[in-house]
């Protein structure tokens, strides 16, 4: 027997179709409460372009400091970086990852709070209304496969993604959306669970 879904959290996303896609070369950025450790962990798809990444940390939202700084991988296709920050303050922490490109261009991700009471589960998305690509940020209980829904109010589905998120504070970044039609339309989470499958 497989069972499936464990938690589902949703919220209503409203597109505007007047603008174009946003330049991300982010799949996913996430940051992972682990002790006296914090998990910084990053996946992109397409970053060619991108020379470097620094992890920056601050304490107020606004200001940050650089804590660690990897260059970009040459390999063609996914790639998949971490660091762990093992010298971040008591308290809430912010944290961004800042993308040096070719030519000096320089792009930041969405930014990431994390704290001792942080709940679980909570959904953002941004911008909203979407322009294109944009976020899913996701507060995740555990580590595990996630499947988001997006469907129209009348409850038909109109495109289905399949990820893996890391406990705690998870950005997605959702790319080459089907066009959005005026309206309202809801984004579901949902946590798989697989089991094992009986006779």
């Amino acid at each position: 027997m497989l069972q499936v879904l464990s938690a589902v959290d949703s919220v209503k996303i409203y597109p505007a179709c007047s603008a174009g896609p946003l330049p991300i070369v982010l799949r996913k950025f996430s940051v992972t409460q682990q002790g006296a450790e914090n998990m910084v962990n990053w996946v992109t798809e397409t970053a060619m372009q991108v020379k470097d990444f620094e992890v920056e940390r601050g304490t107020d939202g606004r200001n940050f400091f650089t804590i660690n700084r990897q260059p970009a991988s040459t390999s063609a296709g996914t790639n998949e970086y971490n660091f762990i920050d093992n010298n971040f303050p008591a308290g809430v922490n912010f944290y961004r990852l800042k993308m040096i490109e070719v030519g000096a261009v320089i792009r930041y991700s969405a930014i990431i709070k994390i704290s001792g009471e942080t709940k679980g589960r909570d959904l953002v998305i941004s911008p909203n209304p979407i322009i294109g690509n944009f976020s899913v940020r996701y507060n995740a209980l555990s580590k595990g496969p996630v499947v988001i829904r997006i469907s129209d109010i009348n409850g038909r589905i109109v495109n289905t993604v399949h990820e893996t998120v890391n406990k705690g504070q998870n950005l997605i970044y959702l790319q080459n959306m089907p066009t959005w039609k005026p309206g309202i339309y809801l984004l579901t989470i949902s946590r798989a669970m697989t089991g094992n499958r009986g006779n």
